[in-house]
């Protein structure tokens, strides 16, 4: 009922009957035809006077020199949008979020010490190195050398750039060119 109210504006104080049958018009249709005129006047709002708009032509032809090669024109490609991942904020926004809380489980990791708080918490780290994965990172865990960009060495907090990696702890996780996880690594010799 408000549908019809909306529709056909009846306000409250009218009423809405339905009727029981719709009335024909016994009168028969009158075919007559319709008188208009037609003039070969343009229209006010597109005459001369009143549109400014260009009214220079150039030809195809002046537009190619003799060698069919353009004339300084360049074609003209519109600004493409960045097909890069790190364009994406909101993706952004959880990498940085779920790198932020591996960082916050490995500090915190230390003082669990039950074997079952120590299993949840690599769960639960595992779980995210592999959902950030799944959400385009790209694992780092292929380096054969040290990267302190890419790399945490887990033997000795200061180790010496390009040292051979001897094992990968665990993976890290990079977007693109943007490290957010570094991978923690064992190195040949973690020395100075």
């Amino acid at each position: 009922m408000n549908i019809i109210k909306w529709l056909f504006g009846i306000r409250k104080h009218d009423s809405y009957s339905r009727p029981d049958e719709f009335e024909q018009s016994n009168s028969e249709c009158v075919n007559e035809p319709i008188q208009v005129n037609v003039d070969d006047k343009m229209p006010d709002f597109l005459t001369e006077d009143v549109y400014e708009g260009p009214t220079d032509y150039v030809s195809q032809e002046s537009l190619v020199d003799e060698n069919n090669d353009a004339k300084g024109l360049v074609d003209y490609e519109p600004k493409k949008s960045s097909d890069s991942l790190l364009d994406n904020r909101p993706l952004v926004k959880i990498f940085t979020e779920c790198a932020d809380l591996l960082s916050e489980i490995d500090r915190i990791s230390p003082r669990f010490k039950s074997p079952d708080s120590r299993l949840l918490l690599d769960l639960v780290n595992e779980r995210l190195r592999t959902a950030l994965y799944l959400s385009g990172g790209k694992p780092i865990d292929d380096d054969e050398t040290f990267d302190s960009v890419r790399h945490i060495c887990i033997d000795n907090p200061v180790a010496k750039e390009g040292t051979p990696i001897s094992e990968i702890i665990e993976f890290g996780v990079a977007l693109e060119s943007r490290v957010f996880v570094k991978a923690k690594v064992k190195l040949t010799s973690c020395s100075l």
